[in-house]
């Protein structure tokens, strides 16, 4: 019996490296019209197919900074980890994941790090000519409003550049304040994912994932975008969720609970695509362990609470979020999307996210076993396909799918000779850093 689960598993891992390495192969040559005739077609932006950005070569001394940082991370953690307690391993965790993204963003210098924050397509340039706050939130269904400001509010729910004109009303509108808002974001990712593993499955589970989110390829375009905040909220949201579903007094089960929809709903606020991501909370609540059914449904009514709290504040300022998703429909099918063929980037996009989470995923699914970690990685991949299919993420996914990214690194925790493991994915990170050119 033994020998037979052993060669089941060789085939899976066998048609899983294989299926990956199709999906890279036929979007890179599939992709070749991107690549060669980007000047009769600007409008795709995909010159390094699948890629969004461009092909160009360029390594640097300042390269060895994350590769040491990578380095020193991926040697000492085992040490660190086993003689912290998981509080303080996650705090550590945290500040790794950060340096790390910080260090590769600051490789082409640290003017660098504030290109993504003030470039035209973003967020911040809009916050001089953007009306009051509360107007700002009333007229976001109205894409005759929309229209005159940039990509991003035209993609999006009104939550992140809300949030940015609260800290403009406080002194604190500046590009600066932005790319700390999103460098700290990334970094509490990793210990708000240690948060929810460790409390569906082990707490050696988490502690070994740790380095695997601080090195992970997908730093590379995160460590100045809003997606990272997105993604923190989400994370947070889900964490929330599960340890209330755990924590002992009534209280504080409602407090992290409804703290948890809270988070939830603003993200969902922030981005639409967090409405596919809502499948991974419900799952984690359906399958926490050591819960009493009473006390999930006492967690998922108090969370319903919180984020019905958010859904209401926004539609007493006048924003409907069904009627802000229909408008940026409208923006989608009008721009870029038009000229992005569903069929190739169906595919692309999973090449793209292969990318951003390096071998290590792959290897990991093929070793991951029986573990009650498939709940949480069943429930990503689940929110992936629908987000894939729906047509509506037709290439940048190494951004807008930064929200799925942290759970599906997950699948990590089960791999052996994992410092080999993670050296790949360093080198894959400061490889990428080095050769693709890009605004994020």
């Amino acid at each position: 019996m033994n020998c037979v689960r052993r060669h089941t598993r060789h085939a899976a891992q066998t048609l899983l490296w294989t299926l990956s390495a199709f999906a890279l192969w036929w979007s890179w040559t599939r992709g070749r019209p991107y690549r060669e005739q980007i000047q009769l077609r600007l409008d795709v932006k995909v010159e390094a197919a699948p890629l969004i950005g461009r092909l160009k070569w360029m390594p640097s001394p300042a390269h060895l900074v994350p590769l040491i940082i990578g380095a020193l991370i991926i040697w000492f953690w085992p040490r660190v980890s086993a003689r912290l307690s998981f509080g303080w391993a996650s705090c550590a965790a945290a500040v790794a994941t950060g340096a790390f993204a910080v260090s590769l963003a600051a490789t082409e210098g640290l003017d660098r790090i504030m290109q993504p924050v003030v470039d035209p397509t973003e967020y911040w340039v809009n916050l001089d000519t953007l009306p009051s706050m509360s107007q700002t939130i009333a007229s976001w269904g109205d894409w005759r409003f929309l229209l005159d400001y940039t990509t991003h509010l035209k993609g999006h729910p009104p939550g992140f550049i809300v949030v940015l004109q609260a800290l403009e009303r406080v002194g604190l509108g500046q590009p600066w304040v932005v790319a700390t808002i999103s460098w700290l974001s990334l970094a509490a990712i990793t210990p708000g994912v240690m948060l929810s593993v460790g409390s569906l499955t082990e707490e050696g589970h988490a502690r070994a994932v740790a380095p695997f989110l601080a090195v992970a390829p997908f730093a590379v375009w995160t460590a100045t975008s809003a997606d990272a905040f997105f993604a923190c909220l989400l994370v947070w949201g889900c964490a929330c969720i599960v340890v209330g579903a755990l924590t002992a007094q009534l209280r504080n089960v409602l407090l992290l609970s409804a703290a948890g929809g809270l988070l939830l709903a603003f993200a969902l606020f922030s981005t639409y695509g967090a409405a596919v991501f809502l499948v991974i909370p419900l799952a984690l609540l359906v399958f926490v362990r050591g819960a009493t059914w009473p006390r999930r449904a006492m967690v998922g009514t108090a969370a319903c609470c919180g984020a019905l709290a958010v859904t209401v504040a926004f539609w007493g300022a006048g924003f409907w979020w069904f009627t802000g998703l229909a408008t940026t429909k409208d923006f989608y099918n009008w721009g870029t999307a038009q000229f992005r063929p569903q069929h190739y980037f169906a595919v692309a996009n999973l090449a793209v996210l292969l990318i951003a989470l390096g071998p290590a995923f792959v290897g990991g699914v093929g070793r991951l076993g029986k573990t009650r970690l498939w709940v949480l990685i069943g429930a990503t991949l689940l929110a992936v396909a629908v987000a894939d299919l729906s047509g509506y993420s037709k290439s940048e996914v190494e951004r807008i799918w930064l929200i799925f990214m942290p759970f599906l690194m997950t699948v990590t925790s089960a791999l052996s000779r994992a410092r080999l493991w993670l050296a790949v994915q360093l080198c894959l990170a400061v490889v990428l850093q080095a050769w693709l050119r890009t605004k994020w």
